[in-house]
């Protein structure tokens, strides 16, 4: 394990508490992704879905705002 957190450059604690990271830049470019409406409308919901998806269970409040973000597009 040791090995495995020198690898990653982080501690054993980090690996071991299972905590979602606190990334507010993440949560900028999921607002901003919305702006690929501009260019086609398709895109300002896939962009954040798919952000989304990719880091829901990574960084903490990813999981809300992408739902709020996806659904307001949608509606």
């Amino acid at each position: 394990m040791l090995k495995l957190t020198l690898a990653l450059g982080i501690t054993p604690d980090d690996l071991l508490s299972g905590e979602k990271a606190r990334d507010t830049g993440y949560l900028s470019l999921m607002h901003l992704g919305v702006l690929g409406f501009s260019y086609n409308p398709a895109l300002g919901v896939l962009v954040p879905l798919i952000m989304w998806l990719l880091k829901r269970d990574k960084i903490r409040l990813v999981d809300g705002t992408g739902k709020n973000l996806v659904n307001f597009q949608l509606t």
